[in-house]
């Protein structure tokens, strides 16, 4: 689970965030900016609610008018992705290579295989770290 640690040391180490704020971090202690545009706001607000219902396997920021209903099989659902094999190595048998199968949008975790999985899940990226499999299935 992600935790509110995690977000603002995501945050607050993001280099356009060192960047653009430089001069006001000179000065020790924490900073984050919070908008005053209340569309803005409502916007972000939103979002993280969406993150944390993500990140907590829906059991956080239900909203089924939003279409995030409580429970795991909600985010399966929402997504389509399902498990076609199951992942049958313990995690620390699994090995960090992850492979993706574009054709078919398969991704294979160990023994497990999952599908279908977006192409742009596959490229995510969170700050300059790359969460894109190294291998790729032909």
């Amino acid at each position: 689970m992600l935790c509110i640690d995690e977000v603002h040391g995501r945050l607050l180490s993001h280099p356009e965030y060192t960047r653009r704020f430089q001069e006001h971090l000179r000065q020790p202690g924490v900073r984050v900016p919070i908008t005053a545009d209340a569309t803005l706001w409502n916007c972000a607000v939103t979002i993280g609610r969406e993150i944390l219902w993500l990140h907590t396997y829906g059991s956080r920021c239900v909203d089924p008018v939003a279409g995030r209903r409580r429970s795991e099989r909600a985010l399966v659902e929402r997504f389509g992705v399902k498990c076609l094999t199951a992942v049958r190595a313990l995690p620390e048998r699994l090995g960090e290579r992850l492979n993706y199968d574009p054709g078919t949008q398969t991704l294979i975790v160990g023994s497990g295989t999952f599908n279908p999985v977006r192409q742009e899940v596959i490229d995510y990226r969170a700050s300059t770290t790359s969460h894109r499999p190294p291998g790729t299935v032909s």
